[in-house]
């Protein structure tokens, strides 16, 4: 496997927390900045500041990556409309005073990860955005509308009123994703939860009919009921027979990806979801993993904190974590010190309430700096595959997947968008229809 190299010409601001790589184009790639904005990439050494100041989340329609909103902080976000407010709080049925809320701008967290995916509508393709504030909220007309999830209704009355109380899951949502267009997950300060669609249910128009309340897949606090309780439970050596005594465990859960267990015989394919932490605060615990697996039904130890240096200890947090939906038994993994590849298989005699599958871990410190990754995203077009590593202090860096040998090359772009990992450039912008204006 070629090794990561940098991609940061042009950024002299490298604090990189957050991806929004285009699904059309290698090259289009923008990338949320602490302190320091929301920039987007031009060509090898050329990026454009698209917010100023700060920088979290950004999301890009996947069949119309020019379409964008990244956010600024908490419930604050920008759009590739110019508008400087382009999330929930910014209504164009409302006059400008009534657009924000205090109360929603604050509940959502400092920065947060949001989820696009597309999907389509009476033939036609569309994108659904979904992001946290204390509660889901999803469009999938580009911000026209509005809706938070599962309710599937404007939480904004026409004269500015907010209902508060609708769908809200009392805690900052850090990290929103979707499993497939009628199936989300979302990661709060203290719990899991997953939403569910009617398929098809979003025919003709609106957000469809999902399945209320949303279903809390896993309780940090259980079985206390207060945070109180909850901080009892991190001061009381876990069960190590309990997986979830061991999770809960962990005062901080970082970051969610889903994943599916294919179909065996006549066991049908089920969801599933990693889970990452950054384990026990007390160093001397070691059973209390850094990633979680839940196949649906059960969670379980990945062995990431044990065995994730290549089979040695690995005692780090887990910042960022991707899967590839056509490669399910493969995972990546983003730690504190670096990116870790996994790739799982089944036990083939499991013990009663034990472990179903195992994972293998191999550390990729090939030419990565020993830095945070802070967020992971991969690139895929026909043979091309690239994973993108959005590393604290140190910019964005790139590995090529498909290819252990990268040609050092001199090159002439064909347009922004093109880095020449391909024999032909698409020649197309973004939303592969309309026609570029070659001079």
């Amino acid at each position: 496997m070629a090794g990561f190299y940098a991609v940061n010409q042009g950024l002299s601001i490298s604090e990189t927390n957050f991806l929004g790589a285009s699904a059309v184009h290698e090259g289009d790639v923008m990338v949320g900045l602490q302190d320091n904005g929301v920039g987007a990439r031009l060509g090898g050494s050329i990026w454009r500041v698209a917010i100023k100041a700060d920088g979290g989340g950004v999301l890009r329609e996947p069949h119309r990556p020019e379409r964008w909103i990244a956010q600024y902080t908490y419930g604050s976000w920008g759009s590739a409309a110019g508008s400087s407010m382009a999330g929930p709080l910014a209504w164009a049925a409302t006059v400008a005073a009534n657009r924000q809320n205090p109360a929603e701008n604050t509940a959502a967290p400092f920065y947060t990860q949001p989820a696009a995916i597309g999907h389509t509508r009476a033939g036609a393709k569309i994108g659904q955005f979904l992001l946290g504030t204390s509660r889901p909220w999803y469009t999938d007309n580009f911000g026209a509308t509005w809706v938070t999830l599962p309710t599937g209704t404007d939480a904004r009355s026409a004269a500015g009123v907010w209902n508060m109380a609708q769908d809200q899951l009392g805690s900052p949502i850090y990290s929103c994703r979707w499993q497939d267009p009628d199936t989300a997950w979302v990661l709060t300060g203290n719990a899991v939860y997953k939403l569910s669609r009617t398929p098809g249910s979003h025919q003709p128009s609106g957000p469809g009919t999902w399945a209320k309340p949303a279903l809390k897949v896993l309780d940090k606090n259980a079985p206390a009921s207060t945070d109180q309780g909850w901080l009892k439970l991190l001061l009381t050596p876990p069960d190590p027979s309990d997986p979830l005594a061991l999770l809960r465990s962990s005062p901080h859960w970082l970051e969610i990806e889903p994943n599916f267990v294919p179909a065996v015989g006549a066991t049908p394919a089920r969801s599933a979801l990693y889970l990452g932490t950054i384990g026990h605060p007390d160093p001397a615990v070691t059973n209390v993993d850094t990633l979680w697996w839940f196949d649906g039904s059960n969670w379980m130890s990945t062995e990431l904190l044990t065995r994730g240096n290549n089979g040695s200890p690995l005692p780090c947090p887990v910042t960022a974590i991707l899967v590839d939906p056509e490669l399910p038994n493969e995972v990546w993994v983003g730690t504190t010190v670096g990116v870790v590849r996994g790739v799982r298989s089944p036990i083939a005699a499991p013990q009663p309430g034990g472990r179903s599958f195992s994972w293998n871990w191999t550390m990729l410190l090939n030419g990565l700096p020993e830095a945070p990754v802070e967020d992971l995203a991969l690139f895929k077009d026909g043979t091309l595959r690239l994973l993108r590593a959005a590393i604290g202090a140190r910019g964005v860096w790139e590995l090529r997947l498909d290819t252990e040998n990268v040609p050092n090359l001199s090159y002439l772009r064909v347009h922004e968008g093109d880095l020449r990992h391909r024999t032909s450039a698409r020649l197309l912008p973004g939303d592969g229809v309309t026609e570029r204006p070659w001079h």
